[in-house]
């Protein structure tokens, strides 16, 4: 991210000068959902992107002294909890007789994390109210904002979406010391795409002649597709891949 920073306040601010000008960094994002929040490692990673926002902060600085003429902002998508447990909420509506099929319409849930939205094919239906009644016997609910309720949360009141949840939090620490648990609802959709991917992705990788990724990253034209999956952790480490023999003595791949 530093070399990014750098080039960003280099080439663009300073050289280009643009009207618009956005620098995203990946850090501390990547290591805060693939390592314990607080711990050696995710410190870094908010210590690095403290070190760039600096570095744009006094370059912003230099070229506009007066403050006049450059709006700085600095933001984030979200924050962070420790995840204490998945809930498979599909499956507890299925055990409930509240959906009919885990690829039914009949409800649909929609999960974001600490949160979901339940659509329903008939948003007028019994079968809301029915739902909404489960989910205030159960111990992991924060809040439920049912029809009209969902005003109270920006979100339209004549939409298919009828129900939107929030799970409950609380504030223990984790080992390192950084309070706030949470449980999150399950994915299928997203488990599922995974699965269907993974099998494609290492077919491809199997038919790939053996360079390696540093070599095939100069070979490859502009425009053309990757030979690593566009996922964080691919991203993350393809600067840094090493090339390993198989045990089978075939042709090594990137690893």
């Amino acid at each position: 991210m530093r070399a990014a920073t750098e080039r960003f306040c280099d080439e663009v601010l300073r050289a280009r000068a643009p009207a618009l000008a956005v620098l995203w960094l990946s850090e501390p994002d990547y290591t805060g959902h693939h390592t314990p929040l607080g711990s050696p490692a995710h410190r870094r990673a908010i210590a690095s992107a403290d070190a760039n926002v600096r570095r744009v902060a006094e370059t912003v600085a230099a070229l506009d002294p007066s403050g006049e003429r450059i709006l700085f902002v600095v933001g984030s998508d979200h924050g962070m909890e420790t995840v204490d447990e998945t809930i498979d909420l599909d499956g507890l509506l299925l055990e409930a007789g509240l959906k009919r099929a885990p690829a039914s319409s009949d409800v649909v849930v929609a999960p974001n994390g600490t949160a979901a939205l339940l659509y329903f094919a008939e948003p007028a239906g019994a079968l809301v109210g029915q739902v909404a009644r489960f989910l205030e016997t159960q111990d992991w609910i924060g809040r439920t904002f049912v029809g009209d309720a969902l005003a109270e949360v920006g979100l339209p009141t004549r939409s298919p979406a009828q129900i939107a949840l929030t799970l409950r939090p609380d504030e223990r620490a984790n080992p390192h010391g950084v309070s706030g648990y949470s449980h999150i609802v399950r994915d299928l959709a997203r488990t599922e795409r995974l699965h269907r991917l993974r099998p494609a992705w290492r077919a491809r990788q199997q038919r790939a002649a053996p360079v390696p990724v540093r070599l095939r990253r100069r070979l490859r034209p502009r425009g053309a597709a990757r030979a690593v999956p566009r996922s964080s952790t691919s991203r993350r480490r393809c600067c840094g891949i090493s090339v390993l023999p198989p045990p089978d003595g075939r042709p090594p791949l990137p690893r």
